[in-house]
């Protein structure tokens, strides 16, 4: 089966739990998967997606804050938030609860941490999204999920939350990544500031970074996005056939070319 796959976006549990259930009912969870990800975008819960589409248990992404004079009022808004039962991102929901662990974390390590003038936050399980702040970070898969193999297409065009697929995939070696590294550039959150000139006249919106995301294996991914098993380049020379040559390249690892 090959899963076109465009973001993660807000219908990614809805999608995947429906994607389940028609592979289930047809008696398909056995069959092997090819994650074409070259035109994807970012968006959040990965992790959720990964515990249907693998058999083993893995690792997930984990994050933390940079602690800095926007995180009393950062917290505020997540505050805000969670008393709407909106704690997105972007328009898409950030964790699988109702926003409880990740509200946790934030009124307590990371106030702490800006009480005690730390440098940075705790690191936990990314976003808290899937796990609470004590946990390990250990995710098993779902109770229907798919079984087979897993080749993973990735291009040089996304990042973001992509990273974070792709560094799971890599790091745990749940399946086979071929074509580019992902852009290198997820991050935990952004914080909006309105620069503006002496005057006051404001000149242009920009999106710090207030966070690290961390990958399995315990490195910062910012600038460090996960390796391909099979470095396959795009180039001028290629760029008509590149898609199709991952996909045949793909089957061949599957053994059905």
């Amino acid at each position: 089966l090959t899963l076109d796959w465009h973001r993660f976006g807000g219908d990614l549990i809805e999608a995947i739990d429906w994607l389940v259930d028609h592979a289930d009912s047809r008696g398909l969870l056995e069959y092997d998967l090819i994650i074409d990800a070259t035109r994807s975008r970012g968006g959040s819960l990965g992790a959720y997606a990964i515990q249907r589409l693998s058999s083993r248990p893995f690792k997930t992404t984990f994050g933390n804050l940079r602690i800095s004079d926007v995180i009393e009022p950062f917290v505020q808004g997540r505050r805000e938030a969670f008393s709407r039962r909106e704690i997105l991102d972007s328009g898409i929901p950030e964790t699988i609860d109702d926003g409880t662990w990740l509200l946790d974390w934030l009124e307590t390590d990371v106030l702490a941490a800006l009480d005690a003038g730390e440098a940075y936050s705790s690191t936990v399980p990314f976003k808290s999204a899937h796990a609470p702040k004590d946990s390990d970070g250990v995710l098993e898969p779902a109770p229907v999920h798919f079984r087979g193999a897993l080749v993973v297409l990735l291009g040089p065009a996304g990042g973001s939350h992509l990273d974070q697929f792709a560094a799971i995939v890599a790091d745990n070696d749940l399946g086979t990544i071929i074509g580019m590294p992902a852009g290198g550039y997820s991050n935990t959150w952004e914080w909006d500031e309105v620069l503006q000139f002496r005057s006051g006249r404001p000149v242009v919106r920009f999106m710090w970074n207030i966070g690290h995301t961390v990958r399995p294996n315990g490195e910062v991914l910012e600038g460090n996005p996960a390796s391909v098993d099979e470095y396959i380049p795009l180039t001028r020379d290629n760029h008509l056939e590149y898609h199709d040559g991952l996909m045949l390249r793909a089957m061949e690892l599957l053994g059905r070319e």
